[in-house]
């Protein structure tokens, strides 16, 4: 069985404070979405499966099974403005044939909710094992004493 929209939204919000998790099981890997911090002011949602990850599973090399949970990236070998310069200097179809196209994967989502949606459309059953224990933790918003 598959995630409903409402277990969706639910999950993601446990994933919008910090240091939260989803623990997830998914064709029988365990997925864990935490966040981290990436940057000094910006959070991340990190996969583990099966409570690792792997820096072997990142390039587009060799194939594991474990990327299908990764976040998959189309980069280009020559960048949008390096493209007109070589259009410029060999024409249109002597750039285009130097341009080549290769993929990898990103330990990390930008949102709870794109990584969930993700692991929901790749998988075939998903169930959840735990999550934090914040519970509805809601915070008041601040009133002015005069």
């Amino acid at each position: 069985m598959k995630l409903t929209k409402a277990q969706i939204e639910y999950l993601s919000q446990r994933l919008t404070m910090a240091w939260g998790y989803v623990k997830l099981k998914a064709d029988g890997d365990e997925i864990t979405l935490r966040v981290e911090r990436a940057k000094s002011l910006r959070y991340r949602i990190v996969v583990y499966i099966n409570g690792e990850w792997k820096g072997a599973w990142v390039s587009g090399k060799n194939s594991h099974p474990e990327q299908k949970w990764l976040n998959k990236r189309k980069n280009y070998l020559y960048s949008p403005t390096a493209m007109k310069k070589w259009e410029k200097l060999l024409g249109k179809r002597e750039a285009a044939k130097m341009q080549k196209e290769y993929f990898s994967y990103d330990l990390s989502f930008a949102s709870g909710k794109a990584a969930l949606q993700h692991i929901n459309r790749v998988a075939t059953e998903v169930t959840i094992l735990a999550t934090d224990d914040l519970g509805g933790c809601e915070i008041e918003p601040a009133t002015e004493t005069a």
